[in-house]
């Protein structure tokens, strides 16, 4: 938290942040056994971004996706993994999973080229996940595991929110990849190197899981601004009658819609994290029917943390503006998070409105 407003006019995470992430286990926290992991239940990980995200939504931003991105890591062919993790289980890893750049076969494997945005953290790391396809629309959609030194970094990062995440651009003009760090993208069937781990959390299909890494995020930071606009109303008298500001009926009101806003929030999510913890150590199976209410809930979640802390903002007063006061930035980092292309409401909602359609509702919401 002290660092929160350096980190934001640096528009990246501090590397002290980084080191106590490292020594707290974060980053090997889903990493397998086999590498020098911790295998940890994915309840426990996000948890703790929750934690990290009432003090600086970008750092845990970028440690909540950091930890689910050695998961993602396991899709690869068992040797790409052996490199990756040759340095050991904290090793880092960035992402821009949205498939826009180009993947063309070649003997051996592929020659990727693009430009891929929104890579959070990209300074912290050694590696990276870029989504790609094939040219000329043929089938198939890949996700390629690299290394951040064969990309070039294009500082472009000068946003609204989640400003500390340095959120920078990548750019490869042409990079042979070899058939092994390259896997289907986000397929929900298993692969080899999945299947290479004892644990069933590897074999779950890969989207819930993680998606599920962001509404901790959101939830801390919208926790964070429900305490900070609780302390703040509580200092406040008006100018014009010397009353204090917290016996007014509408910041006591602000302050309750709020609350139940994000508990409602938190109790979705602690239930689909949960379905997801007990298929991750009981079998590795989700439901389809989970998998489709789970990612639109996720959607949902950060949703309406991002309503709540608007509706605690309206309330704020002239003095919220200011870059010192904390207030500004949860509005901005939450609405900024809702922005991500997996949280759009709209397309998570047409395809779970769809699917409840074809089946009866109470198997949805079981």
């Amino acid at each position: 938290r002290s660092r929160a407003l350096d980190a934001e006019v640096a528009r990246r995470v501090p590397d002290e942040s980084m080191a106590e992430l490292a020594a707290a286990g974060m980053f090997r926290a889903l990493v397998p056994r086999r590498f020098g992991g911790d295998e940890r239940d994915v309840v426990d990980v996000f948890t703790g971004a929750l934690e990290l995200a009432r003090g600086c939504s970008s750092t845990a931003w970028c440690g909540s996706l950091f930890a689910v991105h050695s998961y993602l890591a396991t899709r690869f062919d068992p040797s790409a993994q052996e490199e990756l993790w040759a340095d050991g289980p904290d090793t880092r890893v960035a992402s821009s999973l949205a498939p826009i750049g180009k993947v063309a076969p070649v003997a051996d494997g592929f020659v990727l080229r693009g430009r891929w945005s929104f890579v959070s953290g990209v300074d912290h790391c050694k590696w990276v996940l870029l989504g790609a396809r094939p040219p000329d629309g043929a089938a198939g959609l890949f996700m390629c595991l690299v290394r951040a030194s064969s990309c070039t970094i294009d500082d472009d990062w000068d946003v609204a929110g989640l400003r500390a995440t340095g959120s920078k651009s990548v750019v490869i003009d042409e990079l042979f990849v070899p058939a092994a760090f390259a896997t289907p993208l986000l397929t929900p069937q298993p692969t080899t190197g999945q299947r290479l781990h004892a644990s069933p959390m590897y074999l779950l299909p890969p989207r819930p899981l993680f998606t599920s890494a962001f509404p901790p995020v959101a939830i801390g930071t919208a926790i964070a601004n429900l305490e900070g606009f609780r302390d703040y109303i509580a200092e406040r008298v008006s100018a014009f009658t010397g009353q204090a500001t917290k016996l007014n009926a509408g910041p006591a009101l602000r302050l309750a819609e709020a609350s139940a806003a994000i508990d409602a929030a938190m109790a979705l999510y602690v239930r689909d994290l949960g379905e997801i913890s007990a298929a991750a150590r009981s079998g590795g199976e989700l439901p389809a029917s989970s998998v489709e209410r789970i990612n639109y809930n996720v959607a949902y979640a950060i949703d309406t943390c991002s309503r709540a802390v608007y509706r605690l903002w309206r309330g704020s007063g002239g003095k919220a503006l200011h870059v010192s006061n904390p207030l500004q930035r949860h509005f901005r980092d939450l609405h900024a998070m809702t922005q991500h292309a997996v949280l759009d409401m709209d397309v998570g909602g047409e395809s779970y409105g769809k699917a409840l359609l074809e089946r009866p509702i109470f198997g949805a919401l079981r």
